[in-house]
């Protein structure tokens, strides 16, 4: 829809046009512009940016095959988390659940040998912002060596969940500090890790705490302004055998 240049010829032939083949918008009709900004939710304005807002779970507790905690999380907003398991045995399946949430895996279950722990990374978007019983359930005949689950949230992500929201992610585990690269499939990321190793000291360069489960496990973000195929690394510094998970998250 544009009528701007009829309306500048009639402005300069006022005696030529009248009213003829010229009809105005009605008051509340959107500009081209406006109906996409009105669309997107953004009315013009630059997106919102990404933001860390607190740890959604920053446990380790003893042996068994399930755990179970109360979480809060605001409305829509993004959660991401890595959960563990210390067996001597292997995991068939790990699930995570709550009362109208879908914790959607992220990555399949992997395993560090030398440890002889399995975990897995799980995101969901939270429905509401009231308080909820998490689930962790193992298929396992005990983590004999613990449970851990280390998690964050995060505002202003992408609200379709999924792929969609958790776009890139890596598993790796080794021996010394936690490290590993993932590439951004969308300008502004923020780039979330979990190293669980019950030794790691401190968040990588560039990067910022975020669950702490007081077990040696930790969780880092970076809210980037990196464009789309951005490298980045994340790291922990650590002296032992790990098991790291990476996820980028989308911004809204």
């Amino acid at each position: 829809m544009s009528w701007g240049p009829v309306a500048l010829v009639c402005g300069v032939l006022a005696t030529a046009c009248g009213r003829i083949g010229f009809t105005p918008p009605k008051p509340d009709a959107l500009t081209d512009v406006e109906a996409d900004a009105s669309l997107d939710g953004t009315s013009g304005d630059p997106p919102a940016m990404i933001s860390w807002l607190q740890p959604f779970v920053q446990r380790h507790r003893g042996s068994g095959t399930s755990d179970s905690f109360t979480a809060q999380a605001g409305a829509g907003h993004a959660v991401v988390m890595q959960v563990a398991c210390a067996t001597g045995g292997t995991p068939s399946s790990v699930a995570v659940s709550a009362p109208g949430w879908n914790f959607r895996p992220i990555d399949p279950l992997f395993n560090s040998p030398t440890q002889g722990v399995w975990a897995a990374t799980f995101g969901a978007m939270s429905p509401s912002a009231s308080s909820v019983t998490v689930s962790v359930v193992w298929a396992v005949s005990d983590c004999v060596g613990g449970i851990a689950e280390l998690g964050d949230e995060f505002a202003n992500a992408e609200p379709a969940g999924g792929a969609m929201t958790f776009d890139a992610h890596v598993q790796t585990l080794g021996t010394g500090n936690c490290t590993a690269t993932v590439t951004t499939g969308y300008p502004n990321e923020a780039v979330w890790g979990a190293c669980l190793a019950v030794a790691v000291t401190g968040v990588g360069s560039g990067y910022t705490l975020g669950a702490n489960d007081s077990a040696g496990d930790l969780s880092e973000y970076k809210l980037t302004t990196d464009p789309a195929g951005t490298l980045e690394v994340v790291t922990f510094a650590n002296p032992a055998a790990f098991v790291m998970s990476v996820v980028t998250i989308k911004p809204r």
